[in-house]
């Protein structure tokens, strides 16, 4: 038995499998949000995990309209050819919290904003 529909948090992913829910849980736009996610729960990194605010306006509703993947909480998201991934921490997304939350910043302002200090 596979468990989806946003399931973003590895504690709860965890208790699905414990508690017999499922077999297998699926990760997509938490996964989108951070790449590193499972990296991190491994690691026991729970609060460095950028967690999905799951308003699909970049993600799902770019797709749809025929854009590309784009996320709120992960700049480098659809832009992984020229940003690479995992490139932008936590640190520079609690510096820059006001921003990520009220604007959709494009790649280059998210680029120069991740690299401006506080």
């Amino acid at each position: 038995m596979l468990a989806v529909k946003r399931i973003n948090d590895p504690v709860l992913a965890e208790k699905i499998l414990a508690d017999g829910q499922a077999d297998m849980i699926a990760m997509g736009r938490a996964l989108i949000a951070d790449p590193e996610l499972v990296n991190k729960a491994r690691e026991g990194r729970l609060e460095d995990i950028r967690q999905c605010t799951g308003v699909n306006q970049d993600c799902i509703g770019r797709i749809t309209r025929g854009g590309i993947v784009r996320c709120i909480q992960n700049p480098a998201a659809g832009e992984e050819k020229t940003l690479g991934w995992g490139r932008f921490s936590r640190q520079h997304a609690k510096r820059k919290s006001w921003w990520s939350a009220a604007v959709r910043a494009d790649s280059r302002f998210a680029e120069i904003a991740s690299t401006a200090r506080a």
